[in-house]
């Protein structure tokens, strides 16, 4: 029986953002902070960090046991485990902005900076990631001693797949057979035809994947 747990957590500078030098952008996420600014080949500041407080939470609580028993010129054992694991992230990756000025517009670098001539753009809001994951095997084994020169070792692990799961329902999935007959989501209509979010009919629950319970492993 085990329990882990992880946990770590970021936090950074303050100092300045786009906004404070005059840039037209929403500086809401992170107030004092500029994000990763980079100009090609010539300089870069700044992280994609946006803010303090970025959170990522492991918990793994796990169960084994195994159990061996000598009969005659047999040894069987028999054994399994189960595990469950959580994790936890809330993020800021891009929230402050990645910049990033190329050589594009005016052949160089610095003049596509000086001139104000910005090649890409990204931002995102804070993200939150949750998943859960059950997983369990259990085995069976023979050690036959047949004669003293010839021994056999066989068994069987069935060990199936039990697909993670989101509790908040932020996953999705993609169904190529759906997308060959033309088949829209009822949940997000904008969607391209394949996709298919929680809700739409046919979905595996809030995990996107089917379970495969038929995983069996034998051995000789």
């Amino acid at each position: 029986l085990s329990y882990n747990r992880s946990k770590s957590t970021t936090s950074g500078v303050n100092f300045f953002s786009s906004c404070d030098l005059g840039v037209n952008f929403y500086c809401g996420y992170a107030p004092k902070r500029m994000g990763a600014f980079t100009v090609a080949n010539t300089f870069s500041m700044g992280s994609s960090a946006g803010g303090d407080g970025q959170i990522y939470v492991g918990d793994m609580y796990q169960i084994s046991d195994d159990l061996s028993h000598v009969v005659g010129a047999h040894q069987f054992s028999v054994g399994g485990y189960g595990m469950v694991s959580k994790f936890h992230q809330t993020n800021h990756f891009t929230n402050a902005g990645t910049w990033n000025f190329s050589a594009q517009q005016t052949g160089l670098a610095m003049g596509d900076f000086m001139t104000g001539r910005l090649n890409t753009l990204n931002q995102g809001v804070t993200g939150e990631h949750l998943i859960a994951q059950w997983s369990f095997a259990a085995w069976g084994a023979d050690t036959w001693k047949i004669t003293k020169k010839l021994t056999m070792n066989y068994g069987l692990r069935w060990e199936p797949y039990i697909a993670q799961t989101v509790p908040n329902g932020r996953v999705y999935s993609f169904d190529f057979d759906r997308f060959q007959k033309g088949i829209y989501s009822s949940q997000f209509v904008n969607a391209p035809s394949g996709l298919y979010y929680p809700g739409d009919p046919g979905f595996p629950a809030k995990k996107g994947i089917n379970d495969k319970w038929a995983h069996f492993a034998p051995r000789v």
